[in-house]
């Protein structure tokens, strides 16, 4: 019976240690995964990183570019000439940091030459301003190069943005995975564990029950319990060495969890950094549109007073050049008031209540047609109700409606249909035309600040109306969407809650 004994005891403590050595193995790998994944986030916001300071580099060329051209003021060259000397190192940054991925290669190798060319023509633009004055960079600034250009390279960047964070999701939801998987095989060990510290207990515990049932003499019997005893001791302290050993686990356990709380609020600064970047561009476009009043105002009363007071000196193109700088001048004036508005929204709270919708558009409505000769049928029954800040609201319906006889003007009849109906805990409008409609392949350019479907010429517009509405719209906790065919209309649809956000 003692060999027995023995033999199984050796069995089961064997299996104990093997399940022990699994648990670390696999606590291991799980810490490493742990690390694998935090490297991955770090690569990743540094991809970003390097890609935002890329575009931010062309804004900055952009717009010192552009208020040289306008203003002749070498002030706005030193913007454009500290990003010149940046960005190439920003471009060779970015390479860097994606030169295992072929496919972030090839769209880097693209956006340097988009880059390059985009700098020769804005290079070209400044030449042709100091030598011709404003008048000589009319055509090149009509022909709208620089603006494909950059929207060329907000899409590249764009497009390797959205690479990363792909690979990164996909990434870490196979990290996820294999840390449920190990998680699983660590509790079943453990199990393994407890059972079989539980069978050598049972085994002898019973044991000693048959030995002190045997009919041995006394010194046997002692001899027995000695030996007993004795593998007793041996067997505790192996147990408390292997409770230290699960101590140490415990402690390093806490050490990665400490480092991971530690990572995390790295993340919140992040976030935090990237919050106080918004807000510094949300100022700076409102400083700059404030700015461009004043000169703004001057051009346009220089005009009025030539106009005034040189009428009878000018000719028909004279006249006629005056006549574009006050119109060009008007448009400049609208273009700052969205400007400002979009700044705006960026700061505004949105306090809440519900909004009689049917009430609210037909008051819209009847603002809108005072002094328009067009003939418009309007078709409004009566609308449902949602939650949202009325003023804010009411913008969207002005700049949806006032699209939509815009846009139908071209056509004898004007027909405008307005709808809503329940989707989950939202409400979704709709508003119908039979207008010029817009090409649906464009569509990822009709919410953008200054993107426009249609030319200047054929519909007037500062392009930020819908980008108003959409920013409005998500403020609410809500969507926008539209369906159209070209010389069919258009039908756009946004979505508010029913109940406080």
């Amino acid at each position: 019976m003692k060999f027995t004994l023995e033999k199984t005891l050796v069995f089961y403590f064997f299996l104990a240690a093997i399940a022990l050595v699994s648990v670390l193995v696999i606590f291991y790998f799980d810490t490493q995964k742990i690390k694998s994944t935090s490297d991955l986030v770090e690569h990743t916001q540094e991809v970003l990183r390097k890609s935002d300071n890329v575009l931010l580099d062309i804004l900055n060329i952009e717009t010192g570019s552009r208020g040289y051209i306008i203003t002749g003021n070498n002030f706005f060259l030193e913007p454009f000439n500290n990003a010149i000397t940046t960005i190439n190192r920003h471009l060779s940054e970015l390479a860097i940091l994606t030169k295992d991925n072929p496919h972030q290669q090839l769209r880097i190798n693209s956006l340097k030459k988009v880059v390059e060319e985009r700098l020769v023509f804005t290079k070209y633009s400044i030449e042709v301003r100091k030598l011709n004055g404003l008048e000589g960079t009319e055509k090149i600034i009509a022909n709208e190069k620089g603006k494909i250009l950059t929207d060329k390279i907000r899409n590249i960047i764009s497009d390797i943005n959205s690479e990363e964070l792909r690979l990164l999701k996909q990434r870490k939801q196979g990290v996820e995975k294999d840390i449920q998987y190990f998680t699983l095989v660590f509790i079943a060990l453990l199990a393994v564990v407890i059972i079989v510290l539980i069978t050598v207990y049972v085994l002898i515990t019973t044991n000693l029950k048959v030995l002190k049932k045997t009919e041995e003499t006394l010194y046997q019997l002692n001899k027995k319990l000695v030996f007993q005893y004795e593998e007793k001791e041996k067997r505790a302290a192996e147990l408390v060495i292997a409770n230290e050993e699960l101590v140490f686990q415990s402690e390093e356990k806490e050490k990665r969890a400490a480092e991971l709380i530690i990572t995390n609020k790295e993340l919140k600064k992040t976030g935090e950094e990237l919050l106080a970047v918004n807000k510094e561009l949300e100022t700076f476009t409102y400083s700059v549109s404030h700015d461009l009043r004043a000169p703004l105002r001057a051009i346009n009363g220089y005009a009025t007073i030539l106009k005034e007071d040189y009428a009878e000196k000018l000719d028909a193109d004279g006249v006629i050049a005056i006549h574009a700088i006050q119109k060009n001048s008007k448009k400049m004036g609208e273009l700052i008031d969205d400007l400002l508005a979009f700044s705006r929204l960026g700061r505004k709270a949105v306090p809440t209540s519900e909004i009689n919708m049917t009430s609210l558009v037909n008051s819209v409505r009847q603002e809108l047609m005072i002094g328009n000769s067009n003939e418009i049928e309007f078709k409004i029954p009566e609308l449902l109700p949602a939650m949202g800040q009325k003023e804010l609201i009411k913008q969207v319906w002005v700049n949806l409606i006032s699209n939509a006889i815009k846009f139908s003007k071209n056509k004898s009849k004007i027909r405008i249909e307005i709808g809503s109906y329940y989707q989950n805990n939202f409400v979704v409008y709709s508003i119908k035309d039979n207008g010029a409609g817009f090409d649906m392949q464009y569509y990822d350019k009709l919410f953008g600040v200054f993107q426009r479907l249609h030319s200047q010429e054929e519909f007037e517009g500062t392009g930020i109306g819908l980008s108003i509405v959409q920013k409005i719209v998500q403020r609410h906790n809500g969507t926008i969407w539209a369906e159209s065919k070209l010389n069919e209309g258009s039908c756009f649809y946004f979505s508010l809650p029913i109940i406080n956000f």
